[in-house]
């Protein structure tokens, strides 16, 4: 990335936002809670960049069960944030400035994500490129293919779940990524069983989202390593990096991090003593693109593989993960599927087309920015 892009000042900056409720296609049930719609905060940026006008769009989204901080507390937050940003000098990407201007509410990290992403998008905007153009510079990018899909799901009965991996991977080489841990064991590995033996070439990721303890992960492990599984997702609640390299070294399953990559700051110990074999990266938990895109590049040092998922949020934010992806292809670390598929979850969305995910990938726009004005901003919105 240029590091102009870091020193960009945004001058006289003014936030407004947008709470919406975007009702799911079907109740999302895992060991951590059941999800039947998903509120979301969409974000407008306007500020003056270099004499010119400009603006971008962000999205601060906590997940009930997952975030430290709630929506309600983050709009509040972002109320006092409005009134404070115009007494300031100016906003800039660079990490210690903007942490700077934001003090406290720098520790939400969905806030934060959502404030800097509504900044980059401004700056692709302005430059009239993709957003995933900021991350790549001048390298080469293809947005035409996009960004490889893993299929997820939900704890279902074993057959509803392997036929819908059928329909979604087929005979491909793609990941399906399936909840377990809170029906028993037996069933966990019925619908394992179920899975490999209708996908026989599927990349099988299993998320417990802690629903285990130590023996218990280890057992499960056992019981689910002939089926040739692509990783385990946090299979317990490790409180320190010596409990993830005592699980990994013990484990027949290569074990994954997810809920424990955040904050970052755990996630670089992780990284640094190798202590799983993947992470899984949501950028807005994460407190933003640039804060996940250090964590990639230090993985992709330590040959650890990354997969980038998301809080289950609107196109703003999904799509803006994407974009991560996209404009890194040189990463070996990104080599794989990601869990970005979850637009297809929702009923309603922020963005005017649903995502184009046919074939397993998803394909992003080469329009300036995020390729499109999220719709509680489009002009007519309030008419519809």
């Amino acid at each position: 990335m240029n590091d102009a892009i870091l020193t960009a000042l945004f001058e006289c900056p003014q936030l407004s936002w947008e709470r919406a409720e975007l009702p799911l296609m079907v109740p999302i049930r895992t060991s951590a809670a059941t999800y039947e719609s998903r509120e979301v905060l969409a974000l407008r940026l306007r500020a003056i960049v270099a004499g010119v006008p400009v603006e971008g769009f962000g999205e601060c989204s906590p997940l009930p069960g997952w975030s430290t901080e709630t929506i309600s507390e983050v709009e509040l937050a972002l109320r006092g944030l409005a009134r404070n940003l115009p007494a300031q000098k100016g906003l800039c990407l660079a990490p210690e400035h903007l942490n700077a201007a934001l003090g406290n509410l720098a520790s939400m990290p969905t806030l934060r994500f959502g404030l800097e992403l509504a900044m980059l998008d401004a700056l692709a905007r302005q430059k009239s490129v993709p957003l995933a153009k900021l991350f790549a510079d001048e390298a080469p990018i293809d947005l035409t293919y996009g960004v490889r899909l893993q299929s997820t799901h939900a704890l279902d009965p074993p057959a509803i779940t392997a036929g819908r991996v059928r329909v979604s991977i087929g005979e491909s080489t793609r990941a399906a990524k399936l909840k377990v841990g809170l029906d028993p064991l037996e069933t966990d590995v019925e619908r394992i069983r179920l899975v490999r033996e209708k996908c026989p070439n599927a990349a099988i990721r299993l998320d417990a989202n802690r629903a285990f303890s130590m023996e218990q992960a280890l057992t499960f492990a056992e019981a689910v390593a002939p089926f040739n599984i692509d990783f385990l997702e946090e299979p317990v609640a490790c409180e320190s990096v010596e409990e993830f390299a005592e699980l990994s070294q013990k484990s027949a399953v290569p074990i994954a991090a997810d809920e424990s990559c955040s904050p970052p700051s755990f996630a670089r110990e992780l990284i640094a003593a190798r202590a799983v074999r993947a992470l899984v990266l949501k950028p807005m938990s994460l407190g933003g693109l640039l804060p996940t895109l250090t964590l990639i590049k230090l993985a992709e040092n330590a040959g650890l593989r990354i997969v980038i998922s998301n809080l289950i949020e609107s196109a703003i934010g999904r799509r803006a993960a994407a974009h991560l992806v996209a404009g890194n292809p040189q990463l070996i670390a990104l080599d794989g599927s990601h869990g970005l598929i979850t637009g297809n979850w929702l009923k309603q969305d922020l963005a005017p087309e649903r995502d184009k995910n046919l074939g397993g990938t998803l394909r992003l726009d080469d329009a300036p920015g995020l390729g499109f004005v999220p719709t509680p901003f489009a002009p007519g919105w309030e008419a519809t």
